[in-house]
């Protein structure tokens, strides 16, 4: 159900997460299997702390908002909590420490309401 007040959240989905976990991987084989045209301009913005894309997946339009686990992001990216309609908080099962960023995000996540 939708929440009241959302109309500052302009982003579907907020991908966040320690650095080298997976997000723009997880980006870009979306981008690979539902809207391939936007695929350049996903490669021309790879490198960015955060960068916004549109993909087509069927008749619907998707925001989302790939952010950086870089340490110089992080303020950026908190601040795009409360403007996410989701937040997928992302950690390899493989590295506690991916973990433990994952859950103190998690927490900042709810906070915002996101």
């Amino acid at each position: 159900a939708p929440r009241a007040g959302r109309t500052n959240r302009n982003v579907n989905i907020q991908l966040v997460g320690y650095v080298g976990v997976g997000k723009t991987s997880l980006l870009e084989q979306l981008i690979r299997e539902y809207d391939p045209a936007q695929l350049a301009k996903f490669m021309e913005q790879r490198s960015n702390l955060m960068s916004h894309h549109q993909i087509q997946i069927e008749d619907q339009l998707l925001k989302l908002l790939d952010c950086s686990g870089n340490l110089r992001a992080q303020h950026l990216v908190k601040e795009w909590f409360g403007r996410s309609n989701w937040v997928i908080v992302m950690y390899d099962m493989a590295d506690r420490k991916t973990l433990e960023y994952a859950m103190e995000l998690t927490k900042e996540v709810y906070a915002s309401g996101a």
